[in-house]
């Protein structure tokens, strides 16, 4: 199961986020306008293929509510695999969360993600710190809010990005992939649908078998809380997402302000 964790990690953490929405939408313009050039040519033929075509939409429909049906029955690996295997990726993405340890408290964080850009703020101890990867400029610019000067690495193009990738194919994944899974099953987080993912790991410097929890949302293809459990019972640490919004444009936000001098290392 430490696999699947690392994997949605990997995927949840603003990494795999691929601008899809614009390609969709050009595809169907496309489509609509072969669709009505067929209809001026043959009008026989294209309400024959209006009523294959709204028979063929009835049937997938229905399949897929079906398909739904059954995945909200549907517990452990097979809910996992159908989870992974239908869920969709979005455009861009901002979550507000807050990072909790024995350690540390109270640190919050807000991650971007538009297109190939990203960017993270951190707020600790009274610093709040800005990071942000520009996809276009081919910089990662560093700098800490109030201060006039930073840091910027010449980054040559995305693909360090995109080699964090996995290529997560649940239909490929044997049983051992999810070995030490307690439980996954759909429930409610504050109101909203989740699907809450509960795995066991031997941590030797945490001192035994840690219990990972995790609430995802497929809406948002992020977790809404994470927490793992250490052998005692007290918390090792925990991340509870506070705001969370998809599909926005936040191109804005990957651009470097102005007023600070950025120097090249």
């Amino acid at each position: 199961m430490k696999k699947i964790i690392t994997i949605l990690l990997i995927f949840c953490l603003a990494i795999g986020l691929v601008a899809c929405s614009s390609d969709n939408s050009s595809q169907q313009t496309e489509a609509t306008e072969t669709q009505k050039t067929e209809v001026k040519a043959d009008t026989t033929v294209a309400t024959t293929a209006e009523t294959t075509e709204t028979s063929s939409t009835e049937a997938a429909t229905e399949a897929a509510t079906q398909t739904q049906a059954n995945n909200s029955n549907a517990e452990g690996v097979e809910l996992l695999k159908s989870v992974f295997s239908n869920l969709k990726k979005v455009d861009s993405l901002y979550v507000k969360l807050t990072v909790t340890s024995p350690e540390i408290s109270g640190v919050e964080m807000a991650l971007y993600r538009d297109g190939e850009s990203t960017r993270m703020e951190m707020n600790f101890e009274g610093r709040n710190t800005v990071n942000i990867f520009n996809a276009e400029y081919g910089y990662v610019y560093s700098y800490a809010v109030g201060e006039k000067t930073g840091t910027k690495m010449k980054n040559s193009s995305s693909d360090g990005f995109a080699d964090m990738v996995p290529d997560f194919d649940a239909e490929q994944m044997s049983e051992d992939d999810f070995e030490g899974l307690v439980t996954a099953r759909r429930e409610k987080l504050n109101g909203q649908d989740v699907v809450y993912i509960e795995s066991q790991d031997f941590d030797e410097d945490l001192g035994g078998n840690v219990i990972n929890k995790i609430w995802f949302s497929e809406k948002h293809s992020f977790f809404l809380k994470m927490e793992s459990v250490k052998p005692d019972g007290t918390v090792a640490m925990s991340m509870d997402v506070l705001e969370i919004e998809v599909n926005k444009d936040f191109s804005k936000m990957m651009v470097p302000p102005q007023d600070i001098e950025f120097v090249s290392y």
